[in-house]
């Protein structure tokens, strides 16, 4: 494997992803365009495609190998047969994420719980089916931008140093939608910084599932999943804000340090034939 990094490659990478996404969010702020319409969740779509839109452009243009091969590879069809395994598992961790959420949410002094089991159980089968589906299909164009491509070109750094770079990464790029007010309205400056804190944590997550089943498909389902179930939190809890019950949140952050320490990294050291978390490089698609 080599391990120079090719800045030049993954420089232009995030100059498209930033200004493809950067200039929709521009949009919906000078016109106005509520998250809440047909034409703000168009332009939402659109600017969470941006890192694939950058992610393909880099891959057709700026690539010695050829396009589908790698497209492919990047999906986990390529060589080895498909972790459907992985895929499936990504899909309902956000599952056990959500009671986690919950679970700490209740035991903070003046957040309350507002709901009947049966409501909840009809509402998870329902969202998970969308995220499945059409929200692992929006996460996608998240996905292969951050965990396909940056990922690969980034994995020479190792487990922990790639996880909190692309996260960092991941964060600043929400910013315009933060500091605009389409999250955490009244709070842009501390939700910015809340919001980073999330993505950093996330995606050692995000890089596990992905390293795991070598395919970007199960870090989609992940966040698709995700973006489905873990806003009920909010729904469900009452009694505090977004910054703290959101899904984004405080409580959001907790549930998925958690899940790193007791799922990801306990599996790593005691189940996984190999340890991907010592901070060596990683080998993913090489």
């Amino acid at each position: 494997m080599d391990n120079k990094l090719d800045i030049r490659k993954i420089v232009s990478f995030l100059a498209l992803a930033f200004i493809i996404s950067w200039v929709i969010g521009a949009i919906l702020y000078i016109l106005g365009i509520g998250l809440d319409t047909l034409s703000g969740s168009i332009l939402v779509l659109l600017y969470m495609w941006g890192p694939a839109i950058a992610g393909i452009l880099i891959l057709l243009f700026y690539t010695e190998r050829r396009f589908l091969p790698q497209f492919k590879e990047y999906l986990g069809f390529s060589g080895s047969k498909f972790n459907i395994n992985w895929a499936l598992l990504a899909w309902l961790i956000p599952l056990p994420i959500l009671f986690i959420m919950l679970g700490i949410g209740v035991l903070v002094p003046d957040i309350g719980f507002d709901a009947g089991m049966k409501e909840m159980s009809l509402s998870i089968v329902q969202l998970l089916i969308a995220g499945l589906t059409i929200n692992a299909l929006g996460a996608f164009g998240e996905e292969f931008g951050w965990r396909a491509v940056l990922l690969d070109e980034l994995s020479t750094l190792g487990f922990w140093k790639v996880s909190v770079l692309i996260g960092a990464i991941w964060g600043i790029w929400h910013s315009p939608l933060i500091l605009w007010g389409y999250y955490f309205p009244g709070n842009t400056a501390l939700g910015l910084l809340v919001m980073i804190t999330f993505t950093i944590a996330f995606a050692h997550v995000f890089t596990y599932f992905t390293v795991r089943s070598e395919s970007v498909i199960a870090s989609s389902f992940l966040h698709g999943s995700f973006n489905s179930l873990a806003p009920l939190a909010f729904v469900f809890l009452t009694g505090a804000g977004e910054l703290v019950i959101g899904p984004d949140g405080l409580i959001g952050i907790a549930a998925i340090i958690i899940i790193l320490v007791f799922f990801c990294l306990l599996h790593d050291m005691f189940i996984a034939e190999e340890s991907i978390t010592t901070g060596r490089p990683l080998n993913i698609w090489s």
